[in-house]
């Protein structure tokens, strides 16, 4: 399923273009492939597609693959997001993300999921992570054939399709393979399993325009089948000029041959430098677009973090004002404070201690009256104050305000 590294990223057109044939000779071989745009897979992971965004998709990819269900639960976002995509005519496929673990579980996800949408261009079983009895895998295809003949793929990676019996991959019309690189397909990360297989899901970061996001991006490997297969035929139409000369001789002919010959080897040539040109502007367009895309994405992503910064910092700010009000409401229930009061009465059984600047200066017995001048704050608590200085406690527990 190899092919030619420069002829892959050319034929690509980095992800923009229209869809046409390249070829590329090596010795005996001549590989091809078709140039289309990337192929989205997406989710309630992307949200409710608005106007905009449907008809960006339209511009921006060859087709899409909403998921549906997963099990017989029908996706957040599937009937907002394939009425989108049907009012702007985007193509699209659906898939099942399976739970199922018998045959008649099997059968019941199929149906589920051609009742989503029985106008769906082809119906993939999504089957990853775990392993039901693959009479069941069989049976789900089989299901999906009894109710459709548009195309019936399952999907999972290299790894994962690989240990399934072939009779589970036989079952269905062709596979689709996960097997990530970077976001722009590259032969060095191009699966290349025992099996054939017509899709390649070959990145999970491709930075959509259209979405302002990475997302999930498949291609059509060397081989594959093409778009048509997948979405339909296209309804373009060519038109031909025939000459009506019957009254031409043999020389006249050949004359007419010759010079049409040679009037074709001139607009292959102008198409084929056409072609050239179209090819650099879409390799242009795609670069642009996506550095537009990375830009997006780094500025989104500088919004959240400068959100959870502030998030963060208002949370810290409340919750440093809730402990503030909290300590000062212990203070309050525990200390004196109030500039009213002038005088304690000691309460303490063993007296208070005066200290200045740190030091013990004086003690006051039981029942001795002292005047207050004013009160220190501290974090916890408050202390009392003499004339010169001094301080001395405020706790409610040891010494009691005298009011007048």
């Amino acid at each position: 399923m190899k092919i030619n590294r420069t002829l892959k990223k050319a034929a690509l057109g980095l992800g923009i273009g229209f869809v046409s044939l390249f070829t590329f000779s090596a010795g005996n071989h001549t590989f091809a492939m078709q140039s289309m745009k990337p192929v989205f897979d997406l989710s309630n992971w992307q949200g409710n597609f608005s106007d905009n965004q449907a008809q960006g998709l339209k511009n921006e990819t060859s087709f899409e693959i909403l998921k549906a269900q997963q099990g017989t639960y029908q996706d957040a976002d599937f009937a907002n997001n394939s009425a989108e995509l049907n009012k702007y005519n985007v193509p699209f496929g659906i898939y099942s993300y399976s739970t199922y673990y018998s045959v008649a579980q099997a059968q019941a996800e199929a149906r589920s999921l051609y009742n989503q949408d029985p106008n769906a261009k082809f119906y993939v079983n999504d089957l990853e992570g775990y392993y039901p009895p693959d009479v069941a895998t069989i049976a789900w295809a089989q299901t999906m054939h009894s109710l459709t003949n548009r195309p019936v793929i399952l999907y999972g990676n290299t790894s994962y399709l690989s240990s399934l019996n072939s009779a589970d991959r036989n079952a269905y019309d062709t596979l689709w393979v996960a097997g990530y690189g970077d976001y722009q397909p590259d032969t060095a990360s191009e699966p290349d399993p025992s099996y054939h297989y017509d899709l390649w899901q070959y990145s999970d970061r491709y930075p959509s325009v259209s979405l302002g996001e990475s997302v999930d991006a498949s291609t059509i490997p060397d081989q594959g089948k093409p778009i048509s297969y997948w979405i339909g035929d296209s309804n373009n139409s060519q038109t031909t000029t025939n000459s009506n000369n019957s009254n031409s001789n043999n020389q006249n002919n050949n004359s007419s041959n010759n010079q049409q010959n040679n009037s074709n080897s001139q607009s292959n040539a102008a198409k084929e430098a056409a072609a050239q040109k179209a090819a650099a502007q879409r390799a242009a367009a795609a670069k642009k677009a996506a550095a537009k895309a990375k830009a997006q994405a780094a500025k989104v992503a500088a919004e959240r973090k400068a959100k959870k910064a502030a998030a963060k910092k208002a949370a810290e700010a409340q919750a440093a004002k809730q402990a503030a009000a909290q300590r000062k409401a212990y203070i309050h229930a525990n200390y004196y404070s109030s500039s009213k009061i002038k005088k304690f009465r000691v309460t303490a059984k063993n007296g208070i201690n005066v200290y200045y600047h740190g030091k013990k200066v004086n003690h006051f017995k039981r029942g001795v009256v002292i005047k207050v001048n004013s009160f220190k704050w501290y974090r916890t608590m408050t202390k009392a104050t003499n004339s010169y200085g001094a301080t001395f406690t405020s706790n409610k527990k040891f010494v009691k305000a005298i009011w007048h």
